[in-house]
């Protein structure tokens, strides 16, 4: 683990950490990072990680299409084959009422390399909850699309540095 975010420091917003570093400094007693794709539930946490503009050969089964509708909300869609009642959707959607902390990290694209953006905390915004589908090599997948309220506006050039091509 890096020693440049001990554990008991917060995330500061607009730094940038790798999938490991928020293991670490989510205070999740292993590196977790192989298995934090998109999104992932655990301690009363819930990192969730967007790479903004995908590579044009990215399999159709993970081309997620999340972007921001303004500074203040981000369009997120949940893992393929995931409904409104899937288990895993459930401490995300009602953050609130579990407890659940939800993490916001993006990056622009993936020649930034491994790390992410840290853009604050996040809400859902149950109104927006809707049951779709994503097309794979295997047919449509169900998914869930919501948008995320930010805690803070996102700083006009960090949302105009991710958001451009």
């Amino acid at each position: 683990f890096s020693e440049e975010y001990p554990s008991n420091e917060p995330l500061k917003l607009y730094g940038k950490y790798s999938r490991k570093d928020v293991c670490r400094v989510l205070n999740w007693e292993n590196d977790e990072k192989g298995t934090m794709y998109g999104y992932k539930t655990k301690h009363g946490t819930c990192p969730v990680f967007v790479t903004y503009h995908k590579d044009e050969d990215v399999d159709s089964s993970v081309a997620y299409e999340d972007e921001f509708i303004s500074p203040e909300i981000l369009t997120m869609f949940s893992k393929n084959n995931r409904t409104l009642k899937s288990a895993e959707l459930q401490p995300i959607i009602y953050s609130e009422d579990y407890n659940v902390d939800i993490h916001v990290f993006v990056k622009k694209d993936d020649a930034e390399g491994r790390d992410f953006y840290y853009l604050g905390k996040a809400v859902v915004d149950r109104n927006s909850l809707e049951q779709t589908t994503i097309p794979t090599t295997s047919g449509d997948r169900p998914i869930v699309k919501m948008n995320l309220l930010m805690e803070s506006p996102i700083k006009h050039n960090m949302y105009h540095y991710l958001t451009s091509k």
